[in-house]
């Protein structure tokens, strides 16, 4: 299979930062195609303190889809502008398009 140059990109944040992650992937060209609120349901465990998620926020799900270009900019921005290589900020991350068919 080739690339055909799309992917999922999934990008999961405190409900806070709605508007700056929607913002930044609408300008990189990506189309949000839904958005998921929710809590953390799940009583602590060792897989949630291991990549350090607390249970206190409410959390934002997005989907969205964009190019190979655009979502590596997305995510590169979420690390720059709100942060995402801090614990308890979010989590970014693109799966090919030819992976989920």
């Amino acid at each position: 299979m080739s690339d055909i140059g799309l992917r999922l990109l999934v990008i999961i944040s405190h409900n806070s930062n709605k508007k700056d992650i929607t913002r930044l992937v609408e300008d990189h060209g990506g189309k949000l195609i839904h958005v998921v609120y929710g809590h953390g349901a799940a009583s602590p465990s060792e897989l949630q303190e291991f990549f350090g998620v607390s249970r206190s926020e409410t959390k934002i799900v997005y989907f969205a889809i964009a190019a190979t270009t655009s979502a590596n900019e997305v995510i590169l921005k979420l690390t720059e502008k709100i942060g995402f290589d801090k614990p308890n900020t979010g989590l970014a991350f693109s799966v090919p398009l030819e992976n989920l068919f």
